[in-house]
């Protein structure tokens, strides 16, 4: 995956005018132009390699690129629009979509997935070395982009002055793409492990800002991810392990307190649609495709998690994802699942400090009428 990499550190520094007399003196940059004071939104859209087709929106056609991974050819790979495949909707004017209903399969944007080389021996550097080409062969040129945020343990500088992140001035990151998160996210002031439940909170005692992700898709990684890693032992979960800790005889050991992964924001993100049929399926044993991976893998893991992955904030799976396609596997050489400690962050409660960006609904429902008579 081709990856635009966001140190959000060094965003939260641009904000807070640290910036504003060195590197960005004499440019318009400067924070006291790019005033929030009901917080930011930092949007991304990569369409690199999404070819211009022709989308009917109305009665019209327009030639355009429309940020979907228009291979929806998921289950069996066969070419045939198995139940479950129609990631497209009808149309947000109601005035239907033509590609629904039809199998998109446009291999030139995102190929069917090939197994990788065989015969070549993966316990030498040259095996595992060509296994590495093949995959960076394999995503390069074509239309599968993310984002991913680094550095995002504390973001904020000071708190204070004008327009400056704060309890109740947030930051949302949003982008059309899938969206990587490495390591801890908005967690300042953890210094134990958070124990779990109505707790969780009180062990997240820095300051938080108010902050959420959007995105096609959700992957958290793990402190000590490794890009390499996944390309050179795709197929190896030992060489993917999250929190990797060693002890002194270099054997992997329990991560101490304090060392494990923590992230505190609301996601809203896709999810895949759930194969509707048996067959053809995913790979998975039982059928589990139909479960779509279920809600305790809406984050979508790629490490072996023998650790916990602390969370608290709001899960919001609002829509299907359209980039991110692969289907629900339970192979045990994708992931191993972590300690799920989730909690609910009670601070969205008070509308002040909801992240910016956050849609808004209002139901009402009559439930009685009277005759005035006059």
């Amino acid at each position: 995956t081709s990856v635009v990499e966001i140190n959000m550190k060094n965003f939260s520094r641009w904000l807070d005018g640290v910036y504003d007399a060195n590197l960005l003196s004499g440019t318009t940059a400067v924070s006291t132009n790019i005033g929030g004071p009901d917080g930011y939104i930092l949007y991304v859209s990569d369409r690199r390699g999404d070819r211009v087709k022709g989308e009917t929106i109305g009665s019209t056609v327009y030639n355009m690129t429309n940020g979907l991974v228009d291979n929806e050819d998921i289950y069996g790979w066969n070419g045939i629009l198995d139940p479950g495949e129609d990631v497209i909707d009808a149309g947000a004017d109601g005035s239907g979509n033509p590609k629904q209903g039809t199998l998109q399969r446009d291999t030139a944007e995102l190929p069917d997935p090939t197994p990788m080389p065989s015969g070549t021996p993966t316990t030498t550097f040259a095996g595992r070395t060509a296994r590495a080409v093949a995959v960076a062969a394999y995503q390069t040129p074509y239309f599968r982009r993310a984002v991913r945020l680094v550095n995002g343990d504390t973001l904020t500088t000071s708190m204070s002055g004008t327009n400056k992140l704060s309890q109740t001035r947030g930051i949302t990151v949003s982008t059309e793409n899938m969206l990587y998160v490495w390591g801890n996210y908005n967690t300042t002031g953890v210094n134990n492990v958070p124990t779990g439940g109505a707790s969780l909170a009180a062990d997240y005692s820095g300051p938080q800002v108010p902050a959420s992700l959007v995105s096609d898709a959700l992957f958290p990684l793990s402190r000590t991810w490794f890009d390499a890693s996944s390309a050179m032992f795709p197929d190896d979960l030992s060489k993917r392990i999250a929190d990797l800790t060693l002890d002194a005889t270099g054997n992997v050991a329990t991560v101490p307190m304090g060392s494990e992964t923590s992230v505190r924001t609301a996601v809203i993100a896709g999810n895949n649609m759930s194969a509707l049929a048996g067959s053809p399926d995913a790979g998975n044993a039982n059928g589990e495709s139909r479960l779509s991976g279920g809600i305790h893998n809406f984050p979508r893991f790629s490490e072996r998690w023998s650790s916990r992955w602390n969370f608290i904030g709001s899960l919001v799976p609002l829509y299907y994802s359209t980039q991110a396609l692969g289907p629900y596997n339970a192979d045990s050489t994708i992931y191993g699942a972590p300690v799920r400690n989730w909690a609910f962050d009670d601070s969205f409660k008070d509308p002040s400090r909801l992240p910016p960006g956050t849609p808004m609904f209002q139901y009402i429902e009559p439930t009685g009428f009277t005759q005035v008579m006059y």
